[in-house]
């Protein structure tokens, strides 16, 4: 972020590339993909895209938005919006307004600048979001933790799923998973490769 408080333009242009690029990639490979899962607010921009310009394309691709960090929302200012090349119809699920329990809150009102969030689209078109625990997945559905978008969290409630982060290493132990034909471990890897 810049001393502003919002994301530097190039980081803008990075996440419209990172967005396409992905989309582009899939198309052109004609993999048959059938879900995205687009992580924080540098690919959001899959979620919409998906449902306007590539929607002839990728008809029946689904998506899941992750939610780690909401601190980050990937915040510009709301004239940078024509960088995304999303038709006007989109603007208003870009638009985002600061809330009073965020940390910086005085400084982004006080701006007088008027503001989107890729973040806060993502969460509106994604056909599913994830958050890394069952625990965060409640938690943000409060003021406290959601962090201006609560409201959004509750609406789409239905939506919403906690699903712990990581993996579970007494299950999936390479050295005595049932499910290897060759156990493995950190002092003998020759059943790994």
């Amino acid at each position: 972020e810049n001393k502003e408080g919002e994301w530097d333009i190039k980081a803008l242009y990075q996440a419209i590339i990172l967005s396409r690029a992905t989309l582009e990639l899939a198309k052109r490979l004609g993999t048959g993909i059938d879900a995205v899962d687009c992580s924080e607010w540098q690919t959001a921009l899959i979620n919409g895209y998906l449902k306007t310009e590539y929607s002839d394309a990728m008809p029946r691709v689904n998506t899941v938005q992750h939610i780690d960090h909401l601190k980050y929302k990937g915040r510009f200012r709301s004239d940078e919006w024509k960088h995304t090349g999303l038709p006007f119809s989109e603007y208003g699920d870009l638009k985002w307004t600061p809330c009073a329990s965020e940390p910086e809150y005085e400084r982004w009102a006080r701006s007088g600048h008027e503001w989107i969030s890729l973040l806060r689209y993502g969460l509106l078109k994604a056909d599913r979001l994830r958050a890394p625990s069952e625990r965060y997945a409640e938690e943000i559905l409060t003021a406290e933790y959601g962090l201006g978008f609560e409201d959004i969290f509750k609406e789409r409630k239905e939506r919403l799923a906690g699903i712990t982060t990581g993996i579970d290493y007494v299950r999936y132990n390479p050295e005595t998973d049932k499910n290897l034909h060759v156990k493995y471990g950190r002092g003998d890897l020759a059943g790994a490769i």
